[in-house]
């Protein structure tokens, strides 16, 4: 069972965790914002759907990048610096391999569309998901020592840096690769800041890989859970772009972004630090379930009314942020407000199945 102060300990830390995860969320959403407004009237439709193209397609490969590790740092019992060196090694290893890998996408997908800029923007985020990969032990770290507030400063850095550094690029008249490079600098921002503030440094180890194969079986069921979730969200966007070409995309692209916004204004809080909480909790089923029931109650009602928002004020909203050309938008929106009420409400489900390491139920439950 878990101890009284443990558990006064496990609920301030979820406070704590809740409030810098909202303040975090809060200026990234402020930056996606800044973001939707500048580009939306320095770029065209159909930069954006080129990146679209890409991303739906790269996907697979950010997919890969952390391989579940992270969760299974936070998620173990016990860790020792031996097993942290062959994990830190492997991530290394991991990152290069999917860099590599985003290279050949790019020369597959400038073939399969006919449009040969796409060679040069999948190594991009191919760079990005490198830079995630070096960033995973470190992050896992912070995460099962409930450093909450340092995760949540290093990602208001990472997005006022990556929006700010995306928008100069666009009024420099850089086109798509305002685009392409807001991804890159947030990552390698989150890398060194996440580096910065751990003080374990990998070392040099002769430990075979075999003795990490328990944290990469469970990483690699979590990571087969979320390939379905990218069949379910990139499958429709490449099919777009080849149908009706990447100015259709655009479009699409941006009503999926406008909803997902006030998604990640009710779950990205909530996430950030349900999961680490909930395995503290692992010795005391009942407590965790009534913690369960309170975030699912708390999600519910704050998606519903976010939903029943943005269906009513879609046209406001569009008009306002991103102008008259991108009309086209605000049906699509409406038809995907259904996903804001829902989703949070899935993540909930999600953290709780990591946490307890039911990696057949995760499974099952993702696909």
């Amino acid at each position: 069972m878990v101890s009284e102060s443990n558990s006064k300990d496990l609920k301030q830390a979820a406070i704590v965790g809740g409030a810098w995860g909202g303040v975090s969320r809060l200026v990234r959403v402020v930056c996606q914002l800044a973001s939707i407004i500048f580009l939306s009237r320095l770029l065209t439709p159909e930069d954006f759907g080129v990146v679209a193209t890409v991303v739906s397609l790269v996907t697979v490969v950010n997919l890969l990048r952390e391989l579940g590790l992270a969760h299974a740092i936070v998620q173990q019992p016990k860790i020792d610096n031996d097993e942290l060196n062959c994990l830190f090694k492997f991530t290394c290893l991991l990152g290069v391999g999917l860099f590599a890998t985003s290279i050949l996408i790019g020369f597959g997908a400038s073939w399969f569309f006919g449009d040969s800029r796409l060679v040069y923007l999948a190594p991009f985020y191919g760079l990005a998901s490198m830079l995630s990969s070096v960033e995973v032990i470190a992050l896992g770290l912070l995460r099962r020592k409930l450093k909450f507030q340092t995760i949540a400063i290093r990602e208001i850095v990472a997005g006022i840096i990556g929006t700010g550094g995306s928008i100069l690029i666009a009024w420099m008249g850089g086109g798509y690769w305002a685009i392409v490079a807001a991804p890159v600098l947030m990552q390698l921002t989150n890398t060194i800041l996440s580096w910065k503030a751990v003080s374990w440094r990998p070392k040099r180890s002769n430990s075979p890989m075999r003795s990490i194969s328990h944290y990469l079986k469970f990483g690699a069921t979590v990571t087969l859970g979320e390939f379905a979730n990218f069949v379910s969200a990139n499958f429709d966007r490449i099919m777009v772009g080849k149908i009706w070409g990447f100015s259709q995309l655009g479009f699409y692209s941006r009503g999926h972004l406008m909803v997902s916004v006030p998604t990640e204004i009710v779950a990205s809080p909530v996430n950030s630090t349900l999961l680490p909480i909930l395995t503290k909790m692992n010795d005391d089923p009942e407590r965790k379930r009534k913690w369960i029931i309170h975030f699912y109650r708390a999600m519910l009602v704050s998606a519903g009314t976010l939903a029943a928002a943005l269906y009513a004020t879609a046209g406001e909203v569009i008009f306002v942020l991103m102008g008259d050309g991108w009309n086209p938008v605000v049906p699509l929106i409406m038809w995907l407000t259904p996903c804001l009420f829902i989703k949070p409400a899935g993540g909930v489900l999600y953290s709780a199945l990591i946490g307890e390491g039911d990696t057949k139920a995760l499974m099952a439950w993702s696909w």
